[in-house]
């Protein structure tokens, strides 16, 4: 899958568009295939490294919107193909 990442806290340029690893969803846990992003102020804190998770590598594009591929156990209210 492609993904907008940072591997280091900084400006725009240390963002990238890259192939990251497509997860795989845990118990209670939805996977769904992006059809509508944004970046938004979480982001660009995260990016700048003040946000409260300073993980890295990170994946931007928190709000997000799509169709779900796969269900993980335990997810009954939800199904493959659903908008969310």
């Amino acid at each position: 899958m492609k993904a907008a990442r940072i591997h280091a806290f900084g400006g725009p340029e240390v963002v990238t568009y890259e192939d990251a690893p497509k997860p795989t969803p845990k118990a209670n846990e939805v996977l769904f295939k992006v059809t509508s992003t944004s970046m938004n102020y979480a982001d660009v804190q995260w990016r700048r490294g003040n946000y409260v998770d300073r993980t890295l590598p990170a994946t931007l594009g928190r709000e997000a919107a799509g169709i779900i591929e796969a269900v993980g156990p335990g997810v009954t209210a939800l199904h493959v193909g659903q908008p969310i």
